[in-house]
């Protein structure tokens, strides 16, 4: 899905129009957030962009020079273990039939014309229908040229510049996350996955357009779709939930000596539920970073 990572993305990926009291925009998609005379600073990120959407705004990278400590969803070194890509197969592996044969013949059949389209290996059909609905949408950006995102790029340098780096919460539960897509109807998820990827309004161009401008066009729009019975539980449990365990970390941030920089999927600073409006709830003031 769009924003899911993808990434581990997938999201990277919200209701169509937010009411003016509960969406804070900015001039990019960097904010301070205070109180009490502590700061913190956040950050939208996409786990994917093109080359030709570098370098970043310099809201980033100046906040990111301001900074001494940055904080990723996860510390993307536990992707680099092998023991991650065990746990990924072991999720989500299919035992004993395939992808094609668990859909509808209708579903499949839209499926494969994309898959023959796209070039996508059939060996993905060894793996569920969860897997795929964050795995089609990175292999196509990939192959139109999109490239590391904005995570990446910054836990490289953070690499580099000897930084210190935290995780907001560890592989293990970003992966149990991600898992409960499994609990929403195959059928319904590809079809949804395909008409995302299908429609052009919905573009990761248009995305990190909206990010790179502090507008939440796109990912209200994102939002809606999971406005939903059937999705609510893949809301809840990849959004909600965690946002709400953030908080008392980024809290913790904030109130200690060390400058901070946060970044998280955009999707989480989207919506009623999201980090930012978390923090307004609890008497925080936000303004752009600039």
């Amino acid at each position: 899905m769009l924003t899911v990572m993808i990434k581990f993305r997938v999201y990277v990926y919200l209701l169509i129009i937010a009411l003016a009291s509960n969406t804070i925009f900015a001039k990019s998609s960097v904010w301070v957030v205070e109180k009490n005379g502590h700061s913190i600073i956040i950050a939208g990120s996409v786990h994917l962009v093109h080359p030709s959407q570098l370098p970043l705004p310099p809201e980033y990278l100046k906040a990111f020079a301001f900074s001494k400590r940055v904080v990723f969803e996860i510390d993307l070194s536990e992707m680099n273990q092998g023991t991650s890509l065990a746990k990924m197969i072991q999720t989500f592996k299919l035992k004993g039939t395939t992808l094609d044969k668990t859909l509808r013949p209708e579903v499949w059949q839209e499926l494969n014309v994309v898959m023959k389209q796209y070039r996508v290996p059939h060996s993905l059909l060894a793996y569920d229908a969860a897997f795929m609905s964050f795995s089609l949408p990175l292999i196509i950006w990939q192959n139109q040229g999109y490239r590391e995102g904005i995570d990446k790029l910054l836990y490289d340098k953070a690499k580099q510049e000897n930084k210190e780096i935290i995780g907001l919460e560890t592989f293990d539960e970003q992966l149990k996350a991600l898992a409960i897509l499994q609990e929403i109807d195959p059928n319904l998820l590809m079809q949804e996955t395909l008409r995302e990827i299908t429609n052009p309004q919905f573009s990761l161009d248009a995305l990190i357009k909206d990010l790179y401008q502090g507008q939440q066009t796109v990912l209200n729009e994102q939002l809606a779709i999971y406005n939903t019975k059937e999705m609510e539980p893949f809301y809840q449990v990849l959004l909600v939930s965690r946002n709400k365990a953030w908080i008392p970390k980024i809290d913790q941030f904030a109130k200690d000596s060390v400058k901070t920089m946060v970044i998280v999927g955009a999707m989480h600073l989207a919506g009623n539920d999201s980090v930012l409006q978390l923090l307004k709830a609890q008497g925080y003031k936000i303004r752009y970073y600039e």
